[in-house]
């Protein structure tokens, strides 16, 4: 059955998987956990969640994304020992040799963070989380350590760790890039990669912040055409180093069909990167927090907003190979499905980490794993059973049998029709 709407309810599965799935949840939530997750899901269920962040095999499709539960190692720890396929950093602002840096303005210390429900146009209920910081506001030393020690942990337990950057953006048509503040950037992240004994390449995400959507350079066409265009090729010429490099976009402020461009754009063989990251928070210049008028926020409209440009951009993000790793308000499994549905092979998360939660869990338990239980194996929200779904509705099985997480994409029926 062809899927007209953002999915609701519960999946339409077997009753007895059903119970099945339940059972397992609540095992989850008082400390019980497979030995290999994805083993006992195949072997069980035939459900395989191997997923793909930045072109290489992970656990499961879900990560941290760039944030405030990615600033220190206990974080990362905590993400590994979890079992979340991987962590991306806090975004750092890019310097040159001599501590410079163009984006500063983007350092700014977070003071705290407030986390509220909100509702979405669609009617739509969720959460969102304010926070008055932008990227890291420690020092570039600090970072590199964070970066060291994290991805230490990334070859003892295969957590894939990313860090994140804002790098120098032109502020006009002719200004030229601050190639040095890239270089020192990128070959300390690369220097930190290899003192940690890397052998596969680097990733970088490159994070066009949503707080660049209430800037004044934010709003001018040509001049995002130009970042979009040209950020690709200034980055691998800015390093002898190889990376696999992912862009993550911002939403526009503005109309829905120059947000289509943005993508777009990125698909080009002429300058498109490795991966995408689709797509940062919504911005709402009105409001204020901490003193600070306008804020970036999320919820069912951000998740709306990203589905609905992914579905008419579904044709070229199909036929190309570019691989994008969904985030914006994925607060369920089922919500994960829906980005997979419209090619996204990996979502990453941050407000679900944080809203109040009244299910009950062993006192032992952390909350990334009590989420990542939930976000798998909840009967009416979770993966497993939304792939049993996918797998009785609309054909998702393989040759051997099993449905398969990066099957989503190559489903062939009609996608999601998101609201605008």
């Amino acid at each position: 059955m062809p899927i007209q709407s953002r999915l609701s309810g519960s999946p339409d599965i077997d009753s007895g998987l059903l119970k099945l799935i339940e059972q397992d949840w609540i095992k989850c939530l008082k400390g019980w956990w497979p030995d290999n997750l994805n083993h006992y899901l195949i072997t069980k269920y035939q459900v395989d969640i191997t997923a793909r962040y930045a072109g290489q095999s992970i656990a499961n499709p879900f990560g941290k994304a760039s944030g405030q539960l990615t600033m220190n190692i206990g974080q990362i720890r905590e993400s590994a020992q979890a079992g979340l396929g991987f962590v991306v950093l806090k975004t750092l602002i890019a310097q040159n040799a001599m501590g410079h840096q163009s984006m500063s303005a983007w350092s700014i210390p977070e003071s705290k963070m407030q986390v509220e429900p909100i509702t979405g146009q669609s009617g739509r209920s969720g959460w969102t989380i304010t926070w008055k910081g932008r990227g890291w506001s420690r020092s570039f030393e600090d970072y590199i350590q964070l970066c060291r020690d994290s991805f230490e942990i990334s070859m003892e337990t295969g957590l894939i760790v990313a860090p994140s950057v804002k790098f120098h953006l032109p502020a006009n048509l002719d200004e030229k890039w601050y190639i040095s503040e890239y270089e020192y950037t990128l070959n300390a992240l690369a220097k930190a990669w290899q003192g940690a004994g890397g052998q596969s390449l680097l990733i970088v995400e490159k994070d066009f912040s949503p707080t660049l959507a209430g800037d004044q350079l934010g709003k001018q066409e040509k001049l995002i055409e130009r970042w979009l265009t040209e950020i690709t090729s200034v980055i691998r010429n800015a390093t002898s180093e190889q990376l696999t490099l992912g862009i993550k976009l911002f939403n526009f402020v503005g109309d829905h069909e120059y947000q289509n461009e943005i993508l777009r754009i990125c698909l080009d063989d002429s300058c498109k990167p490795d991966f995408l990251v689709y797509a940062n928070r919504l911005f709402n210049p009105n409001k204020t927090f901490e003193g600070v008028a306008g804020v970036a926020y999320g919820g069912p409209d951000l998740s709306d907003r990203n589905l609905a440009i992914l579905t008419r951009c579904r044709p070229e993000t199909t036929q190309s190979n570019v691989e994008i790793s969904g985030t914006g308000d994925i607060d369920s499994g089922r919500t994960a499905v829906e980005y997979g549905l419209l090619g996204c092979s990996s979502v990453q998360m941050h407000t679900i980490f944080q809203i109040p939660t009244d299910i009950p869990a062993s006192a032992g338990l952390s909350r990334t794993r009590k989420t990542l239980a939930t976000l798998v194996f909840h009967p009416v929200h979770g993966l497993t059973g939304w792939l049993l779904h996918a797998r009785r509705h609309w054909g998702l099985c393989n040759e051997s049998g099993l449905s398969k997480w990066m099957g989503l994409k190559d489903l062939k029926m009609q996608p999601l029709e998101a609201a605008d």
